[in-house]
């Protein structure tokens, strides 16, 4: 196991899940203090760059290996995102894990590329783009989650599907969940999904929220291998056995 070890300061610590194949471990951050690639402890700096320390880890289901599993997730220091590629698409001779990974990708890339414009694109539009070209070269389709930093304490999130995502904060009492996001369906257990003409269009069926973050708040995002065994309560336990008394985040990658 690697560890990473962070000091409680101006910063907010996000934990992304989704579903067994795969895990990352996220904490945004106040400052442009350097990611280590060896456990380090993080000063709080006075920088007004905001960013997100991030780790994945793919742990595929036993039977999907072979191909690489279905989900994807991808990061950069200000956006990250889950995919949840559709199985079905298996009984067609389909990887439905290319278009899912491909999706994640793109979307990142242009959202790197796009930032830095005088008039970025819309979270909507960046991953209506991605979905087409992903679309364009690996049939598939794919519920999805991405979630971005656009200051210092506000999140902007989009959500097709039954991907999805919740914030929790620590009072007094312990551990509250602040906000848990609504799968996004068709009818029950067909959600609403991306996949180029195989899909939804995304400005008719994504959710869209803004929310104001505090110090220690804690985000999951998963995909519906998670939400499908656990509520965001049962989550709890889980946070509460990387964190210490002092409120320092421990993150193991499996």
């Amino acid at each position: 196991m690697k560890s990473s070890i962070l000091r409680q300061g101006h910063f907010f610590s996000l934990l992304l899940l989704s579903w067994t194949c795969c895990c990352c471990f996220f904490v945004a951050v106040h400052g442009s203090a350097p990611v280590a690639e060896s456990p380090e402890l993080l000063e709080e700096t006075s920088s007004e760059t905001f960013k997100f320390v991030h780790k994945t880890v793919i742990i595929p289901h036993d039977q999907k290996k072979h191909r690489g599993g279905e989900d994807a997730a991808a990061t950069s220091d200000q956006l990250l995102v889950v995919a949840d590629g559709v199985g079905g698409w298996a009984n067609k001779g389909v990887n439905p894990g290319l278009y899912s990974r491909l999706l994640t990708k793109t979307i990142v890339e242009m959202f790197e590329k796009d930032k830095e414009k005088q008039s970025p694109l819309s979270l909507s539009e960046i991953v209506e783009q991605a979905n087409q070209y992903a679309a364009s070269q690996h049939l598939g389709s794919a519920t999805c989650t991405a979630v971005r930093l656009t200051g210092p304490n506000t999140l902007q999130t989009l959500n097709i599907g039954d991907s999805g995502y919740s914030i929790h904060r620590r009072t007094s009492s312990g551990l509250n969940v602040v906000f848990a996001s609504e799968p996004g369906q068709k009818q029950f257990n067909f959600p609403h999904q991306i996949g180029g003409k195989y899909g939804d269009v995304v400005a008719e069926v994504a959710d869209h929220h803004t929310h104001s973050l505090q110090k220690g708040d804690i985000l999951v995002v998963y995909s519906d291998g998670v939400s499908d065994n656990l509520h965001p309560q049962e989550y709890h336990e889980c946070i509460d056995r990387y964190l210490t008394a002092d409120g320092i985040v421990v993150s193991y990658s499996l």
